[in-house]
């Protein structure tokens, strides 16, 4: 282990094609980055894809009926304002109509 910028970094060595280390350092070069800096910032990225994404994807025996739940009421919520976008069009069109029928 070693400092780096007063964080510890831990080096790992890997076993990998040469199919993947090619389009790594393919992407690297395309980003600007080291080999080592694509890396780090598409695993970085996948662990914030994965979090964000786990309440949606979680289906396990104690926990389904809240994730069902959940998404249930995604689309009451969701049904509720496409209902205020309607309304408000309507109203918003009904005016237009009663403006344009002014003399």
């Amino acid at each position: 282990m070693s400092k780096n910028g007063g964080h510890l970094t831990v080096q790992y060595n890997l076993r990998w094609s040469e199919e993947l280390r090619d389009k790594i350092a393919d992407e690297a070069k395309k980003n600007t980055r080291s080999m080592n800096q694509e890396i780090i910032a598409r695993l970085e990225h996948s662990f914030r894809s994965e979090s964000a994404s786990k309440p949606f994807l979680s289906f396990d025996k104690d926990t389904s009926h809240l994730v069902i739940g959940d998404a249930e009421e995604r689309k009451r919520l969701a049904q509720i304002a496409a209902k205020a976008v309607f309304d408000a069009l309507g109203q918003s069109l009904d005016q237009d109509d009663d403006e344009k029928k002014a003399p």
